[in-house]
């Protein structure tokens, strides 16, 4: 039996949910994300879930982080796959809206399709999801495949190409945050994420792979080739990409998710800003 099921189990609780970067919560050791638990041991019911939002703040924040903490009931939104990081009525309106579709992208996901796009689990300020495979060069000049690369075969290039909007869209960053461990990108993630590129209307589903390749023609323009060194193969040459630079092409495709999902100007407004600070910002660092 899971934890998260012997905690609901046995009473309510709330759960405050903090990153690691920039600020940290316990000086003086590794990097380590956190979630703090309070329970109450009850028999009452129904017992309630509270939750905070995934909390970011700077080193000097560090006094007000407490006094500042909000926190919002998501126990109807509570599931097998996570205690969600939702910490206000607009985040808790945009989970429903998307736990209401009825498949997720896992089911058009299949092992021998012959339309791919290409994905690393690293995770930081965007997703590094792909139409192209990025450029590496060994020591000698020679082209060779990435390790990492995992490969998301579709049934056609249109519905892989409007999954690869869909998967560079800030929605599913958001949707990391919320659900995911925030560290890598999970597989997980990807095939339970609300999207029915089956009954999604044809034109959208059409502009959204347009957007897509907009957006790997944007990425490509973008891209550096940088030498790295490593012990073992030497000095390589890599491909390394920039999405924060082309923000305003994955603006584009969530706004077409707007629409798709029929979230209102206040919600559209909050996913397009979602956590511009630390993407977009001084604090952003690398891509």
């Amino acid at each position: 039996m899971s934890l998260r099921k012997v905690l609901l189990g046995s009473g309510s609780f709330a759960v405050s949910n903090y990153n690691d970067r920039p600020g940290k919560l316990f000086d003086g050791l590794e990097h380590i994300r956190l979630s703090i638990f309070l329970h109450q041991k009850t028999s009452v019911t129904p017992r309630k879930v509270v939750s905070s939002c995934y909390n970011k703040w700077a080193t000097e924040e560090r006094p007000v982080l407490f006094p500042r903490l909000s926190f919002w009931d998501v126990t109807d939104a509570v599931s097998d796959l996570a205690i969600p990081k939702v910490g206000g009525e607009t985040e808790h309106a945009i989970l429903r809206r998307l736990l209401n579709v009825a498949r997720p992208l896992g089911s058009f996901i299949s092992k021998n399709g012959p339309s791919e796009i290409y994905l690393t689990r690293k995770l930081s300020h965007f997703v590094q999801i792909l139409g192209f495979v990025p450029r590496i060069y060994d020591s000698h000049g020679k082209l060779r495949a990435p390790s990492e690369l995992k490969e998301l075969c579709f049934a056609d290039r249109e519905q892989a190409y409007a999954a690869l909007a869909v998967l560079n869209s800030t929605l599913f960053y958001w949707w990391l945050s919320v659900l995911s461990d925030c560290r890598n990108l999970n597989k997980r993630e990807i095939l339970l994420f609300p999207c029915d590129l089956g009954s999604m209307k044809s034109s959208i589903r059409k502009v959204l792979s347009v957007l897509a390749d907009d957006l790997m023609t944007d990425l490509r323009k973008n891209a550096r080739l940088l030498e790295v060194n490593y012990k073992k193969h030497g000095t390589m040459k890599i491909e390394c990409t920039y999405p924060r630079a082309s923000k305003a092409f994955i603006n584009r495709i969530d706004a077409l998710l707007g629409k798709y999902y029929g979230f209102t100007e206040e919600e559209l407004d909050y996913i397009l800003n979602f956590d511009i600070k630390y993407r977009m910002g001084q604090d952003a660092g690398g891509d």
